[in-house]
């Protein structure tokens, strides 16, 4: 019986030991630069697999770039936005730190460049407090009404959390923009990521947003509105400030995979293949192709997985023959396939 309670207790602690907790401590900090990996989409992985005392084996994730991403001091964001984000006065949108991340084309003629997204980290939470960008060469800031919480702390396995959100910015003559936001996460699993840079000790996280944007044209004087739902999946580890890898899909297709990395990935070639962009993503009339490389075949998939449109030119890509919804486009460009995702509204 002694040696059968000395083995329950000793399975037990390895269990509690193979556990860690995330707190403030373990986010980013301003002043700080993190090397992170853009994954090929073309991997055959199942993402959603986790488990108590898991391993999660992703060694053989390809990528296609190295980019920094920096944390940046508040008060070196643009002037305009230190009295939303700056203010002792406001403690609730009080911001530690600042990133400043790609824009996007609304697909309205509202075009969001220089976007800004700044955080609050405290003992208790990490949330997203607002937002600044320059939108067609004006600058404007938002702030989050109520804060997107992101995590609670500590974090542990098991762990859950909701949070509502909505921020919204208007243009003089151009439109106003409208996000309201679900945030709700769940802390499904712990054990060791491996990754094409090393093995971590993590917890994983599971999130799932569903939103729904409204946009306000006033050359059209219409509104639109759409919703979209989007799952990410994100290992963290102690003392590394950002996710060590980082998935997201939306409308069930994997979209970005991101895992951090040395400044310069050993497996990547000096000339790769950048990751293509699609744009306008909401779209009705065409949709074009960023890249640095000519497209081979686009190709174009409903949510049943029916090819709908297919293309070997470059250039515009006209549409306007597909019904409203959600569509899949691949875009092959030499060996590598890539996805993005498409909404065609009328």
């Amino acid at each position: 019986m002694r040696v059968l309670l000395f083995a329950g207790l000793l399975a037990f602690s390895s269990s509690v030991l193979g556990q860690i907790t995330i707190d403030d401590s373990d986010m980013p900090t301003a002043g700080t630069s993190y090397p992170l990996s853009s994954g090929a989409l073309i991997n055959d992985f199942d993402f959603s697999e986790t488990g108590e005392d898991y391993t999660w084996d992703y060694a053989n994730l390809e990528s296609t770039g190295v980019t920094p991403r920096n944390y940046v001091e508040v008060g070196d964001a643009p002037f305009s936005y230190q009295f939303l984000f700056n203010n002792p006065f406001d403690q609730d949108h009080l911001a530690d730190h600042a990133i400043n991340t790609d824009g996007f084309d609304t697909g309205g003629g509202i075009t969001f460049d220089e976007f800004y997204v700044f955080y609050q980290n405290d003992a208790s939470a990490y949330t997203i407090v607002g937002y600044g960008a320059t939108i067609n060469s004006i600058p404007v800031a938002a702030v989050t009404d109520p804060v997107d919480n992101v995590y609670d702390f500590p974090l542990a396995f098991g762990n859950t959390g909701s949070s509502y959100s909505e921020w919204n910015v208007s243009v003089p003559t151009l439109g106003a923009y409208f996000l309201e936001q679900d945030r709700t996460y769940e802390v499904d699993g712990y054990g060791t990521l491996i990754t094409p840079l090393g093995s971590y000790e993590t917890l994983r996280v599971r999130t799932e947003i569903a939103a729904e944007d409204s946009i306000y044209i006033d050359l059209l004087g219409q509104s639109f509105a759409f919703e979209r739902t989007s799952t990410e999946y994100t290992w963290l580890a102690e003392g590394e400030g950002v996710p060590v890898l980082q998935v997201t899909e939306t409308f069930g297709q994997v979209n970005s995979i991101t895992y951090l990395d040395e400044e310069i990935a050993e497996n990547v070639a000096e000339v790769s293949v950048i990751s293509p962009v699609l744009y306008p993503s909401i779209a009705s009339e065409y949709f074009e192709i960023k890249s640095t490389t000519v497209p081979e075949k686009v190709t174009l998939y409903d949510m049943s997985g029916r090819e709908v449109f297919t293309s070997k030119g470059q250039g515009a890509y006209v549409i306007s023959h597909l019904s409203t919804g959600n569509y899949i486009v691949t875009i092959q460009l030499a060996d590598n396939v890539f996805k993005q995702n498409l909404r065609i509204v009328r």
